[in-house]
Protein backbone atom coordinates (compact mmCIF):
# COMPACT_ATOMS: atom_id res chain seq x y z
CA UNK A 1 0.00 0.00 0.00
CA UNK A 2 1.26 3.47 -0.94
CA UNK A 3 0.58 6.10 1.72
CA UNK A 4 1.19 9.84 1.69
CA UNK A 5 1.24 11.53 5.10
CA UNK A 6 0.19 15.17 5.01
CA UNK A 7 1.13 17.22 8.07
CA UNK A 8 1.39 20.86 9.03
CA UNK A 9 4.48 19.94 11.07
CA UNK A 10 7.99 19.06 9.96
CA UNK A 11 9.07 15.43 10.21
CA UNK A 12 11.61 16.52 12.83
CA UNK A 13 8.66 17.37 15.09
CA UNK A 14 6.73 14.17 14.36
CA UNK A 15 8.44 11.18 12.76
CA UNK A 16 5.94 8.37 12.08
CA UNK A 17 8.45 5.96 10.52
CA UNK A 18 8.14 3.46 13.38
CA UNK A 19 4.53 2.79 12.32
CA UNK A 20 5.17 2.38 8.59
CA UNK A 21 7.73 -0.40 8.20
CA UNK A 22 5.33 -2.42 6.03
CA UNK A 23 4.24 0.43 3.76
CA UNK A 24 5.56 2.41 0.83
CA UNK A 25 5.12 5.89 2.26
CA UNK A 26 6.11 9.51 1.99
CA UNK A 27 5.87 12.42 4.43
CA UNK A 28 4.90 15.88 3.16
CA UNK A 29 4.93 19.04 5.26
CA UNK A 30 2.10 21.13 3.84
CA UNK A 31 3.06 24.75 3.27
CA UNK A 32 1.19 27.69 1.73
CA UNK A 33 -0.21 27.89 -0.82
CA UNK A 34 -1.85 24.62 0.20
CA UNK A 35 -3.44 23.85 -3.15
CA UNK A 36 -0.17 24.04 -5.07
CA UNK A 37 1.73 22.12 -2.39
CA UNK A 38 -0.71 19.21 -2.23
CA UNK A 39 -1.22 18.92 -5.95
CA UNK A 40 2.53 18.74 -6.46
CA UNK A 41 2.84 16.17 -3.66
CA UNK A 42 0.07 13.73 -4.61
CA UNK A 43 -1.03 14.11 -8.21
CA UNK A 44 0.16 11.25 -10.42
CA UNK A 45 1.82 9.44 -7.50
CA UNK A 46 -0.80 6.64 -7.31
CA UNK A 47 -1.19 6.79 -3.54
CA UNK A 48 -3.76 4.39 -2.14
CA UNK A 49 -4.64 6.72 0.71
CA UNK A 50 -3.69 10.09 2.19
CA UNK A 51 -3.11 10.09 5.95
CA UNK A 52 -4.20 13.62 6.75
CA UNK A 53 -2.74 15.08 9.94
CA UNK A 54 -3.32 18.75 9.11
CA UNK A 55 -5.21 20.81 11.70
CA UNK A 56 -7.09 24.07 11.73
CA UNK A 57 -10.71 24.89 10.99
CA UNK A 58 -10.77 28.54 9.95
CA UNK A 59 -13.07 28.61 6.92
CA UNK A 60 -11.52 31.91 5.87
CA UNK A 61 -7.98 30.52 5.90
CA UNK A 62 -7.18 28.86 2.58
CA UNK A 63 -4.19 27.16 4.24
CA UNK A 64 -6.07 25.57 7.15
CA UNK A 65 -6.73 21.89 7.77
CA UNK A 66 -10.31 22.44 6.61
CA UNK A 67 -8.99 23.73 3.29
CA UNK A 68 -6.84 20.60 2.96
CA UNK A 69 -9.93 18.39 3.39
CA UNK A 70 -11.93 20.37 0.84
CA UNK A 71 -9.09 20.15 -1.67
CA UNK A 72 -8.67 16.38 -1.24
CA UNK A 73 -12.41 15.97 -1.76
CA UNK A 74 -12.33 18.05 -4.93
CA UNK A 75 -9.47 15.91 -6.25
CA UNK A 76 -11.42 12.72 -5.39
CA UNK A 77 -8.47 11.32 -3.46
CA UNK A 78 -9.15 8.87 -0.58
CA UNK A 79 -8.00 10.23 2.77
CA UNK A 80 -8.33 9.50 6.47
CA UNK A 81 -10.27 11.58 8.96
CA UNK A 82 -13.49 13.55 8.82
CA UNK A 83 -14.83 14.86 5.53
CA UNK A 84 -15.95 18.47 5.17
CA UNK A 85 -19.44 17.65 6.50
CA UNK A 86 -18.03 16.56 9.85
CA UNK A 87 -14.68 18.35 10.04
CA UNK A 88 -15.85 21.32 12.08
CA UNK A 89 -19.35 20.89 13.55
CA UNK A 90 -20.50 23.56 15.97
CA UNK A 91 -21.00 22.69 19.61
CA UNK A 92 -24.70 23.24 19.09
CA UNK A 93 -24.76 20.71 16.24
CA UNK A 94 -22.91 18.22 18.43
CA UNK A 95 -25.33 18.84 21.29
CA UNK A 96 -28.31 18.28 19.00
CA UNK A 97 -26.84 15.04 17.61
CA UNK A 98 -26.00 13.74 21.08
CA UNK A 99 -29.45 14.48 22.47
CA UNK A 100 -31.10 12.89 19.42
CA UNK A 101 -29.32 9.65 20.32
CA UNK A 102 -30.10 9.80 24.03
CA UNK A 103 -26.67 11.01 25.14
CA UNK A 104 -26.25 13.63 27.84
CA UNK A 105 -24.50 16.84 26.81
CA UNK A 106 -23.59 19.90 28.85
CA UNK A 107 -26.59 22.19 28.43
CA UNK A 108 -25.70 25.49 26.84
CA UNK A 109 -25.98 27.88 23.93
CA UNK A 110 -24.02 30.10 21.58
CA UNK A 111 -24.11 33.80 22.45
CA UNK A 112 -23.37 36.36 19.76
CA UNK A 113 -24.72 39.41 21.58
CA UNK A 114 -25.28 40.47 25.18
CA UNK A 115 -29.02 39.89 24.66
CA UNK A 116 -28.41 36.18 24.02
CA UNK A 117 -27.26 35.80 27.63
CA UNK A 118 -30.91 35.83 28.72
CA UNK A 119 -30.89 32.13 27.78
CA UNK A 120 -28.67 31.54 30.82
CA UNK A 121 -31.77 31.86 33.01
CA UNK A 122 -32.66 28.30 31.96
CA UNK A 123 -29.27 26.97 33.11
CA UNK A 124 -27.80 26.24 36.53
CA UNK A 125 -24.82 28.20 37.82
CA UNK A 126 -21.88 27.85 37.93
CA UNK A 127 -21.44 28.22 34.17
CA UNK A 128 -18.37 28.13 31.97
CA UNK A 129 -17.78 30.52 29.08
CA UNK A 130 -15.74 29.06 26.21
CA UNK A 131 -14.46 29.74 22.74
CA UNK A 132 -17.50 29.22 20.48
CA UNK A 133 -16.08 26.24 18.66
CA UNK A 134 -12.55 25.37 19.74
CA UNK A 135 -10.69 22.27 20.81
CA UNK A 136 -8.46 21.95 23.86
CA UNK A 137 -8.33 24.89 26.24
CA UNK A 138 -8.26 27.74 23.72
CA UNK A 139 -9.39 30.92 25.42
CA UNK A 140 -9.94 29.36 28.85
CA UNK A 141 -8.74 31.06 32.04
CA UNK A 142 -9.61 30.50 35.71
CA UNK A 143 -12.15 33.31 35.29
CA UNK A 144 -14.00 31.34 32.58
CA UNK A 145 -15.93 29.60 35.36
CA UNK A 146 -18.59 32.10 36.45
CA UNK A 147 -20.87 32.21 39.48
CA UNK A 148 -23.04 35.22 38.63
CA UNK A 149 -24.68 36.98 35.72
CA UNK A 150 -22.24 39.87 36.10
CA UNK A 151 -19.26 37.51 35.73
CA UNK A 152 -21.02 35.86 32.79
CA UNK A 153 -21.36 39.22 31.02
CA UNK A 154 -17.69 39.99 31.60
CA UNK A 155 -16.45 36.65 30.25
CA UNK A 156 -18.86 36.72 27.33
CA UNK A 157 -17.54 40.12 26.29
CA UNK A 158 -13.93 38.91 26.52
CA UNK A 159 -14.64 35.92 24.27
CA UNK A 160 -16.86 37.85 21.87
CA UNK A 161 -14.22 40.55 21.43
CA UNK A 162 -11.58 37.94 20.57
CA UNK A 163 -13.56 35.18 18.84
CA UNK A 164 -16.82 36.78 17.67
CA UNK A 165 -19.12 34.85 20.02
CA UNK A 166 -19.02 32.50 23.00
CA UNK A 167 -20.28 29.11 24.07
CA UNK A 168 -22.02 29.29 27.46
CA UNK A 169 -22.78 26.04 29.23
CA UNK A 170 -23.31 24.50 32.64
CA UNK A 171 -20.05 23.77 34.44
CA UNK A 172 -19.51 20.05 35.09
CA UNK A 173 -17.43 19.34 38.17
CA UNK A 174 -15.59 16.09 37.53
CA UNK A 175 -12.91 14.23 35.64
CA UNK A 176 -12.13 15.01 32.00
CA UNK A 177 -11.99 12.00 29.70
CA UNK A 178 -11.75 11.81 25.90
CA UNK A 179 -12.70 8.86 23.69
CA UNK A 180 -12.23 8.57 19.93
CA UNK A 181 -15.19 6.97 18.15
CA UNK A 182 -14.98 6.08 14.44
CA UNK A 183 -17.21 4.44 11.86
CA UNK A 184 -17.20 0.69 11.44
CA UNK A 185 -17.29 0.27 7.63
CA UNK A 186 -18.85 -3.18 8.02
CA UNK A 187 -21.65 -1.98 10.31
CA UNK A 188 -22.33 1.75 10.54
CA UNK A 189 -24.72 1.17 13.44
CA UNK A 190 -21.90 -0.32 15.53
CA UNK A 191 -18.96 2.15 15.56
CA UNK A 192 -15.57 1.50 17.09
CA UNK A 193 -14.79 3.18 20.43
CA UNK A 194 -11.09 3.38 21.23
CA UNK A 195 -9.54 3.22 24.68
CA UNK A 196 -10.52 6.41 26.58
CA UNK A 197 -7.82 8.68 27.95
CA UNK A 198 -8.06 10.98 30.95
CA UNK A 199 -6.60 14.47 31.11
CA UNK A 200 -4.27 14.80 34.10
CA UNK A 201 -3.91 18.44 35.09
CA UNK A 202 -0.99 19.78 37.13
CA UNK A 203 -1.74 20.24 40.80
CA UNK A 204 -3.96 23.25 41.28
CA UNK A 205 -4.73 23.59 37.57
CA UNK A 206 -7.87 21.49 37.12
CA UNK A 207 -11.10 23.15 36.15
CA UNK A 208 -12.65 21.54 39.23
CA UNK A 209 -10.42 23.77 41.37
CA UNK A 210 -11.41 26.97 39.56
CA UNK A 211 -13.70 28.11 42.33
Amino acid sequence: MRVCILSDEAIEDYNPSVFFHSYDWNFVTVEPPVEDCIKQAVMGKNYDVILNLCEGSDDNDMNSGAAVVQLLESLNIPFTGADSNFYNPTREQMQSAAEAHGLNFARGFNARSIHDLAQAKALRFPLIVKHPNSFGSTGLTPQSRVESFEQLQEQFQRNADEFGSARVEEFIDGREVSCLVVDNPDDLSNPYAYLPIEVKFPTGETLCMWK
